[in-house]
């Protein structure tokens, strides 16, 4: 009985290692033959003539937000890159800022202050190598609880396993109309709803006391600590800035916490008349993204902002 047990466990095995080596072959083929580019790929294209890169980091708001040609002509000599990616969180844009801190030196960083919802881009896989998740989970293990750490770390852990084994997340690029590389493009947003935002950050919100922070608060200061000291070895520059628009009150409480704890010199703040313009329902696409009016009164700022 157990010489049987023990050969059909080995043929289970064997199956398995068959399959994942014609995902991965498959995989390879999509990457290499066809010439498909991973997202941190498509990130470092050759500078030219341009002093130094200026990323922008952050989730839908900042795809659709940033348009990186505008802020590029108001700067000239530096390229400007949006990393925005669709379903990101703060997790996620630590990652990848982690991974630009290692492969571009000298760049100057501009990240998306988020929530850490415990869901992974469905393209984590080709966002961002697993090194930088653990490097993230290491600098949480000693001080956050194993439920804090099970809740936001094991959908990411589950999402890298799955996409391993299967090839839907490749195909599903290959035979849409959107490239792998095009997702760190600037995104016009294709609706034009003019609606009201919600929950906007206000002028009056940065001043206001709020509740002790939440007992997972700290993951949030880690993972800060864990890109400020990235960006001294790398000898970059980063800044955080708050998304204009929030989901909830209770996020817009916790993410200008954390923008309260952030050094001055690593912050961009928005003046209370940018903050009262960007309420503008005409400048929306739906109530949490800006279209193309809105994204152009956005970049401005950044790129005046850089520009002194």
């Amino acid at each position: 009985m157990n010489a049987i047990l023990i050969k059909s466990t080995f043929k289970l095995l064997l199956f398995f290692v068959l399959v994942s080596g014609i995902v991965f072959g498959i995989k390879h083929f999509c990457f290499q033959v066809l010439g498909i580019k991973s997202i941190p790929e498509s990130l470092f294209q050759p500078k030219d003539n341009f002093k130094s890169t200026l990323y922008f980091v952050g989730s839908s708001r900042t795809k659709y937000g940033i348009n990186d040609t505008l802020i590029e002509r108001r700067l000239k000599n530096i390229k400007v890159v949006n990393a925005g990616v669709l379903s990101a969180n703060f997790l996620s844009s630590t990652m990848l800022a982690l991974e630009i801190l290692s492969m571009d030196s000298n760049s100057t960083l501009c990240i998306e202050l988020g929530v850490v919802n415990g869901k992974a881009p469905t393209q984590i896989s080709m966002l961002v190598e697993t090194r930088y998740l653990h490097s993230t989970f290491e600098s949480n293990m000693q001080q956050s609880s194993f439920e804090d750490l099970y809740k936001i770390y094991f959908p990411y852990y589950e999402a890298y396993f799955f996409d391993y084994f299967s090839i839907k997340p490749y195909l599903s690029y290959l035979l849409s109309n959107e490239s792998i590389s095009s997702l760190t493009k600037f995104g016009v947003h294709n609706k034009n709803l003019n609606l009201l935002p919600y929950h906007s950050i206000k002028c009056g919100d940065l001043n206001k006391d709020y509740a002790k922070p939440s007992h997972d608060f700290i993951i949030y200061e880690n993972l800060i600590k864990l890109i400020l000291e990235k960006s001294k070895i790398s000898n970059a520059k980063v800044y955080f800035y708050l998304p204009p628009h929030t989901t909830s009150d209770e996020q817009k409480e916790r993410l200008i916490q954390l923008f309260k704890l952030i050094p001055i010199e690593n912050r961009i703040n928005f003046n209370c008349e940018f903050l009262a313009a960007l309420r503008n329902p005409m400048l929306m696409a739906d109530e949490g993204h800006l279209n193309v009016k809105g994204a152009s009164f956005y970049s401005f700022f950044f790129a005046n902002f850089f520009a002194h």
